[in-house]
């Protein structure tokens, strides 16, 4: 007997199916651009529970003969490929798309072309024409999907929450809205319109209408004619450049496409220019269709480049050209000839060798952009919720009270989870302040060693356990704004702050919705009143954003360590004598003063021994 067999056509067609269709956002990629290879100038999207009930595309495209509607889900059959797929200029071909759609979905298609006397509504159940019947509609076609994976259970099941699924489905309609400005495209989810794009070849104004107009005023414009290569878009000014929050799309005729190599380009561009990395950009690629190959993936958001090396060199120099028109470029010094000189290789140290063993094995263990557990990072301080009420309000005093009795009234140890030898800090206090390094460092002498504080890491530390301790007491004082904090958000940003309103209002953050993509920031906690507010918000929303489940975020803290860390002392702030010596107090009163938040050193030292090689006294 042969252990060998043909699978049945039906496990056939839908182990297929997956290759297309893995969730509603895949199933709408699918149907829009088949629209826009129909040539429509208007698609209107209908989305419910994260596509999983319904997803509805109806456009004014070329619409479906009645002869071809059943041969339109049927595999392998397509009408954009004659004989030759060296040279494929839609955005569908494979004839895989509706076929698989329709393995895993109930579909209702209503469509009419310009030939036709009424439309037809054809009903599929599992890729079979049901029912047909003649119907009064415009000329065009529309999809509508309900059920997604009714038929496979495991794969429903595993299908994330709809709010998830919501936000993959705005972001992906979102950039195929971006990809062809010449079509209008209006995004609906469970009945609240989401964004209108206009109809236009101003590609700007229907940025503004997706990334949001904050963002799109700190782009750059680029124009790259380089035979074969031509490229229209956007890329960041240096100065605004955000690595942890970045929009990076990228179009190559037409299509948008994930493209490592051109963000990796990018990258080496800014970080020659700017030691940066992580700059926004829009690009609009074209390129000789013989050059590409979109039949590498079978949802196609991925392309093979022919000639690679020259469109990326191609690229490279045409946007570090415009940058270079636009700003200065920085001195060519690199970290060889930095090393040539004696004080560069400085033996700058943490001061762990202070702590006692078990500090040390808490220190040691820290990495950077790891977060505390929730038991290591429960704050060792109680607050009076009295004296904080009556305490005046300095939304610009930072961190400095007027004196010690102040802080010692606000904060007082009650349960160290650590054993922890601080005195360091009361002794430095009371050292020789020596100055004010780069703008970032404050320096004390204390006998044989040269102490640098790292001022930025610093008030991390001190804010994060002030904060967390508000918090975790219900004590956290909230600071009305005189004037709201007007946000013009893209797409995906303001659904999710209007999802999660709620959350934000527990940690101190009042909102309001203007519509239209637009907030109103009218409270904040008072640690971070009169700081940028807009930066600090933006910051909360990636994490909103990067982590689905917004009870894990608060167990955790990142939200918290997030805005401490961005309300911070920014470097290049030059904080006077007073202030170091008052920041180096309140570092005393924290759990874990020897790091910041995320783990970074908090203190380090230099030895005169350095100091005395380097001038040959030994």
């Amino acid at each position: 007997m042969n252990k060998i067999k043909l699978l049945p056509k039906n496990f056939v067609d839908k182990i297929a199916a997956g290759e297309v269709v893995v969730n509603g956002a895949s199933v709408l990629k699918e149907l829009i651009e088949n629209s826009i290879d129909a040539g429509t100038k208007n698609i209107n999207i209908t989305i419910v529970k994260g596509g999983k009930s319904l997803i509805k595309v109806q456009d004014d495209g070329e619409g479906i003969a009645f002869d071809d509607i059943p041969l339109a889900f049927k595999r392998n059959a397509t009408s954009k490929i004659t004989d030759s797929i060296d040279s494929i200029s839609t955005l569908g071909f494979r004839g895989e798309a509706l076929a698989s759609i329709a393995f895993v979905s109930k579909i209702i298609l209503i469509t009419k072309t310009k030939d036709d006397e009424c439309g037809t509504k054809t009903f599929l159940v599992n890729a079979e024409i049901q029912k047909q019947e003649p119907c009064a509609c415009n000329n065009g076609t529309t999809m509508e999907i309900s059920d997604l994976f009714y038929n496979i259970p495991a794969r429903r099941k595993h299908l994330e929450s709809d709010r998830s699924e919501t936000s993959e489905i705005i972001d992906l309609a979102s950039k195929l809205a971006l990809s062809h400005p010449e079509i209008s495209m209006r995004l609906i989810c469970d009945g609240k319109e989401i964004f209108h794009t206009k109809s236009t070849f101003d590609e700007i104004t229907n940025l503004k209408i997706i990334l949001g107009k904050e963002i799109v005023q700190t782009l750059i414009p680029i124009n790259v004619d380089e035979d074969p290569l031509f490229c229209k878009g956007y890329v960041s000014s240096p100065n605004f450049i955000n690595e942890k929050h970045s929009q990076r799309i990228t179009f190559i005729n037409g299509r948008y496409v994930k493209a490592d190599l051109i963000s990796n380009a990018i990258d080496s561009v800014y970080y020659e220019l700017y030691g940066k990395k992580g700059a926004d950009y829009i690009l609009f690629i074209q390129l000789p269709y013989y050059l590409l190959d979109v039949n590498i993936h079978p949802a196609k958001t991925k392309i093979k480049l022919q000639n690679e090396s020259l469109i990326i060199l191609l690229l490279k120099q045409g946007i570090k050209n415009y940058l270079n028109k636009n700003f200065i470029l920085k001195n060519d010094i690199g970290l060889k000839q930095d090393r040539e000189t004696k004080f560069e290789s400085m033996p700058f140290e943490p001061v762990k060798d202070l702590l006692p063993e078990t500090a040390n094995a808490y220190f040691d263990n820290i990495k950077p952009d790891v977060t505390l557990s929730a038991e290591e990072s429960e704050s060792v301080y109680a607050i009076d919720n009295d004296v904080i009420k009556n305490k005046e309000k300095d939304a610009g005093a930072g961190y400095l009270f007027n004196d010690d009795n102040d802080r010692s009234a606000l904060i007082e140890p009650v349960e160290k989870t650590v054993n922890i030898n601080k005195e360091i800090f009361l002794t430095l206090k009371n050292m020789k302040y020596v100055g004010n390094a780069f703008g970032v460092y404050a320096m004390f002498e204390a006998g044989e060693n040269l102490y640098a504080i790292d001022t930025h890491a610093a008030h991390e530390r001190v804010l994060y356990d002030k904060y967390m301790t508000a918090f975790k007491n219900h004590a956290l004082e909230i600071q009305t704004l005189m004037t709201p904090v007007l946000m013009n958000l893209g797409v995906k940003d303001y659904k999710t702050v209007i999802d999660n309103a709620d959350k934000l209002e527990r940690i101190g953050f009042l909102v309001d919705d203007l519509n239209d993509g637009s907030i109103a920031v009218n409270s904040v906690p008072y640690y971070v009143a009169g700081e940028d507010i807009k930066t600090i918000f933006h910051n909360l929303i990636e994490e909103l954003d990067k982590t689905k489940n917004i009870s894990m975020i608060e167990n955790r803290n990142e939200r918290l360590i997030s805005a401490a860390c961005h309300n911070a002392i920014r470097g290049q702030e030059n904080i006077s004598e007073e202030e170091s010596r008052a920041l180096l107090n309140d570092l005393y009163f924290t759990q874990m003063p020897f790091t910041c938040p995320h783990g970074r050193p908090v203190i380090g030292r230099i030895n005169i021994r350095y100091f005395m090689k380097a001038f040959e006294r030994i």
